[in-house]
């Protein structure tokens, strides 16, 4: 945890470590001042995702993209959080609602996980969701960017 601490007091770093009632873990939500200015750039569609407690805190690791201009996802925020279910991930996504407030409205695409869209679906009502693997998905990201930067 020491490791942890020590990248996010760094000048640029902004965080939030949430405890329970108990003073458990819950959630370490944290990103940077650019991946700030990338959230407001490019806030239309978004892309969220976790690994499985692959690294030293064995904690699942979640992060949180955008698409750009060139449809390549860019990493804006990422979280450990204490467990993988939709409450510990809405832990995540109302601070990156605080952090970003541009992306209320975005296109959200998930793989099939319950808990993410339960989360997704609970802090950003008015969010689209989407799998990317379906067209509408595809088609609704192309939109989306024709709208702001585009594709060319």
């Amino acid at each position: 945890m020491e490791e942890l601490q020590n990248v996010l007091d760094k000048p640029g770093i902004t965080y939030d470590i949430t405890k329970d009632a108990n003073n458990v873990l819950q959630c370490v939500s944290f990103c940077s001042e650019q991946q700030k200015l990338l959230a407001s750039k490019y806030g239309g569609v978004v892309l969220l995702d976790g690994t499985y407690r692959i690294n030293k805190l064995r904690m699942p690791l979640y992060t949180l993209a955008v698409v750009d201009a060139d449809g390549h996802g860019q990493p804006v925020a990422h979280a450990l959080l204490a467990r993988e279910d939709s409450e510990h991930i809405g832990l995540f996504l109302n601070k990156a609602k605080e952090w970003f407030a541009n992306i209320a409205e975005s296109i959200f695409i998930v793989d099939k996980d319950h808990a993410e869209i339960r989360a997704i679906s609970q802090v950003f009502p008015d969010a689209a969701i989407q799998s990317p693997l379906s067209l509408p998905c595809l088609q609704g990201i192309h939109r989306r960017n024709e709208a702001t930067e585009g594709f060319q």
